[in-house]
């Protein structure tokens, strides 16, 4: 006799995700020379931010909710979550930890919805004689910076990934009253000890 044993999977990406952005966390916080270890910190907060709310939220709500809802933004996703699980005090944009997180997600948007005009910088070059040239090599940024190149400063970038932490490790506690289990990972994720090999059963 033989049988055949099936069952359905969760696949764990959006916890991978998250740590990936960790790990960029820990990247940006070394030191870094160029705009890449920044840029890949913000995105991928960003994007793990999206994955690990949908991921939550999506089997508290009905097909039909979830279906009206999933194209909100994230700010609304958020404090939607908080709803649904009682949270107390609930998240509001005003507030930590979600505050944080927008504004992650606005330095996000500067990057990722580029737009020419806040991204135009005056330079100029110290006094010099006119008979000598132009000294290209001495010419500096005077004015504010251009909106996608300040998000990615070093005092910026160190931001995004704890505010994406702060905000997960405040609706931890009362998510894991409703999947102890899928709550864990998340945590375990925000530790570090989630690998890329790991499925969960629902």
């Amino acid at each position: 006799m033989q049988a055949i044993l099936s069952m359905d999977v969760i696949t764990l990406l959006p916890l991978v995700m998250l740590d990936y952005a960790r790990k960029a966390h820990l990247a940006v916080m070394n030191g870094y020379s160029t705009r890449y270890e920044p840029l890949q910190a913000l995105l991928l907060t960003a994007t793990a931010g999206e994955a690990a709310v949908n991921f939550m939220l999506e089997p508290l709500l009905g097909t039909t909710d979830w279906q009206a809802i999933e194209r909100w933004g994230q700010e609304r996703k958020w404090t939607r979550l908080s709803k649904e699980l009682g949270l107390t005090p609930k998240l509001e944009k005003t507030e930590k930890p979600l505050r944080g997180f927008l504004a992650t997600l606005e330095a996000r948007h500067h990057v990722v919805h580029f737009q020419r005009g806040k991204n135009v910088q005056r330079m100029e070059s110290p006094p010099f004689p006119v008979a000598s040239g132009m000294p290209m090599s001495e010419m500096r940024v005077v004015g504010p910076p251009a909106a996608a190149e300040d998000v990615l400063r070093p005092e910026n970038a160190v931001t995004y990934y704890p505010s994406l932490e702060k905000l997960l490790r405040a609706v931890l506690p009362a998510y894991r009253k409703r999947e102890d289990g899928l709550g864990l990972y998340f945590e375990l994720a925000l530790d570090g000890k989630v690998t890329e090999q790991q499925d969960i059963a629902p």
